[in-house]
């Protein structure tokens, strides 16, 4: 379902400041705003460099998007997106919950992301303990 123009900018400018909260931008996380952009398919959307300069207030941008989908894709798309380097940092998570204030996603939609999200968190870090060990055998040898 296609949502406002208006909604679908403040959803980029919501995802650009939550990419840019931690200091730097991760390539997976440039990778996951590209595909922002382009699933929401905004005409005339802002050029994506001119967000990244912009200052944006999030809680503001966010009480823009009133659409159930509107919420709903915000919220999905800004948890993708502060996991999307493998971690969230503590700036992402209090984004994620000025996003949450504003979007009202249910306790089954947040349950949901968090069960994907910590299952893929426990994996990541099992295969860096098995990357440590690894290269410890490899020295030895």
């Amino acid at each position: 379902m296609a949502i406002p123009r208006t909604e679908a900018i403040a959803c980029l400018k919501v995802l650009v400041a939550l990419a840019k909260a931690d200091g730097h931008i991760h390539a997976d996380e440039l990778r996951s705003l590209s595909a922002a952009f382009t699933g929401f398919a905004v005409e005339d959307a802002p050029p994506f460099l001119s967000l990244l300069d912009e200052e944006v207030d999030i809680a503001a941008e966010a009480a823009k998007i009133v659409s159930d989908a509107g919420r709903e894709q915000v919220y999905r798309s800004a948890y993708f997106l502060a996991y999307a380097d493998g971690e969230c940092s503590e700036q992402e998570a209090a984004i994620l919950e000025t996003i949450a204030a504003a979007t009202m996603p249910s306790a089954e939609q947040r349950d949901s992301l968090d069960r994907v999200f910590a299952t893929t968190a426990k994996k990541r870090r099992y295969e860096t303990l098995f990357d440590a060990i690894g290269s410890l055998f490899r020295r030895g040898s």
